[in-house]
């Protein structure tokens, strides 16, 4: 007989909270990555627009080149800040939905456990009283025995 475990609904829902908390953390770990993808990308297009100004300074350059070239490596110093921003905010969210994720974790495990040990002991009385039960059929059988035995005329 499987033992009642009086917590199961509990159980399921930490179960459900789990799962939910695992699936916002892949979700924030996704988003974390691809915020590293474009900071790389933007700073991979800043290495590349320095290289093209130095170019630029090398030969005989007019005024208005040399500044087209300032203000387009100043607006990718500005997205590249503002790509880091959101790498750092996607990070701390990916660790908030960690820490999330290992409570939920500890909670349901902590139920798994408790959910065991019931049914260990369970498991444990069950046998006692099948001990107890066999004792007392043994001990009537002997008791007849003594009062009866076998090949004794009365």
């Amino acid at each position: 007989m499987k033992p009642y475990f009086s917590l199961q609904r509990v159980l399921e829902l930490k179960e459900r909270r789990e799962q939910a908390t695992a699936q916002r953390l892949a979700a924030a770990r996704q988003a974390a990555e691809a915020a590293r993808e474009a900071l790389d990308l933007l700073a991979d297009q800043r290495r590349r627009g320095e290289a093209q100004r130095a170019e630029i300074g090398g030969v005989i350059a007019t005024v208005g080149q040399l500044q087209n070239a300032s203000y387009v490596l100043d607006r990718l110093d500005q997205r590249l800040e503002e790509a880091a921003t959101a790498a750092r905010e996607a990070e701390a969210h990916v660790n908030v939905c960690f820490a999330e994720f290992t409570i939920a974790s500890r909670e349901r495990q902590m139920l798994d456990r408790l959910k065991e040990r019931k049914a260990a002991a369970a498991t444990a009385e069950e046998a006692a009283l099948d001990r107890k039960t066999m004792d007392a059929v043994a001990l009537t059988r002997f008791t007849r025995g003594r009062m009866h035995p076998e090949g004794s005329t009365s």
